[in-house]
């Protein structure tokens, strides 16, 4: 089993290469990486329990989950970069060998991010 925050630190610190992410507000980026990484672990991911605890909801974050979502895609080609090469490794739970998923989590928004 993969460690979830392996996972999310993973692609929290793949956010750190992108200037646009970083305009964001933390818990709405944090709430946007954890609903990614529990869909990349095929997980709900957005419960009602998170929804209540943040008052989020996916569309709350969805324009910004979607840009995260296409940086790890990038990510997942370009293993130059020093991050993908770390989370490859066993000592992180090799998080950046998961098969990124074709779409995005079901929103009721317009904006449907595929591969």
């Amino acid at each position: 089993m993969v460690p979830n925050i392996s996972l999310r630190q993973y692609i929290a610190e793949l956010t750190l290469l992108d200037p646009e992410c970083l305009q964001h507000l933390s818990s709405l980026q944090a709430a946007a990486i954890l609903c990614l990484a529990l869909h990349m672990r095929h997980k709900p991911p957005w419960s009602n329990t998170m929804k209540q605890t943040t008052g989020y909801t996916i569309q709350s974050f969805y324009l910004i989950m979607e840009k995260i979502f296409f940086l790890v895609a990038k990510a997942q080609v370009h293993d130059k970069w020093a991050i993908t090469r770390k989370y490859r490794h066993v000592k992180h739970h090799s998080v950046a060998l998961i098969e990124l998923p074709t779409t995005l989590p079901y929103t009721d928004m317009d904006s449907d991010a595929t591969l």
